[in-house]
């Protein structure tokens, strides 16, 4: 009596939906949808649990940077973590570039690491000038050009150029574009660690359509908060993350 051998589709493309989810004789499950999930972690105790989130928590903590500035301050008690963008925003006399000067100081003394202050449309000089002018309490008006001061003023002065000497503040200048900012901000970390960047009239910087977008990811790949200053009627209003107006403007 002849013996009865089952026969087996062959492994086709069209055979292979024969049946889902069987392999068939000398074929692999390559189609097979499943999938190996990772095993389990062994159980833990809390107390190595509760003290790696402890330090966790101290890192960040420690990683904050206070700005002095009391919107800022109020918004942010704990200091600004890293990656963190700010925008300040007013028209003109509003105070933007003085608040920028005033936290650049704070920063740089706090002993957390350097500010870099960052001008758009000012010569370093010009910036130095702002400084003294900011730390002594001297109108500026009354170093441009050729300085004006009296004897008072000249004392005032030179306690300021004494702080500012000391300061972990870096200046600088001629940024024009994201490209200019992010060569910058990396060429400082290199020499020390940067705590702070701080972006006077940031909305010149080119490309002006995406620059709160480009803040944005250049504080989170650098790891360092960013306090920038713009128009109130900057495109940068509408973008970005944390915008403090100075005039009153909602």
């Amino acid at each position: 009596m002849p013996c009865f051998r089952p026969r087996f589709p062959d492994a086709s493309p069209m055979n292979r939906a024969w049946a889902p989810g069987v392999t068939l004789p000398g074929h692999s499950r390559s189609t097979s949808r499943r999938t190996h999930s990772p095993m389990p972690k062994p159980p833990e105790h809390v107390r190595h649990l509760v003290q790696r989130r402890f330090e966790q928590i101290h890192r960040d903590l420690q990683g904050r940077t206070t700005t002095g500035h009391p919107l800022i301050d109020k918004r942010f008690p704990e200091g600004l973590s890293p990656g963190t963008v700010v925008v300040l925003g007013g028209g003109p006399g509003s105070g933007k570039t003085r608040a920028l000067l005033g936290i650049a100081r704070r920063v740089a003394s706090g002993g957390s690491g350097a500010a870099l202050l960052v001008s758009r449309s000012d010569s370093r000089m010009q910036v130095v000038d702002r400084l003294l002018a900011h730390c002594a309490g001297v109108p500026a008006r009354k170093l441009a050009g050729r300085p004006t001061v009296d004897s008072q003023d000249w004392l005032a002065l030179a306690r300021a150029a004494g702080e500012l000497s000391e300061s972990e503040l870096l200046i600088a200048t001629g940024i024009h574009s994201i490209m200019d900012l992010a060569l910058s901000v990396l060429d400082a970390s290199r020499a020390t660690r940067i705590a702070m960047v701080l972006i006077d009239d940031a909305d010149l910087i080119e490309p002006a359509d995406d620059a709160a977008t480009n803040l944005c990811t250049l504080a989170r790949h650098m790891q360092v908060p960013v306090v920038a200053t713009v128009e109130s009627e900057s495109a940068l209003r509408a973008d970005a993350e944390h915008w403090i107006p100075l005039d009153g403007s909602t």
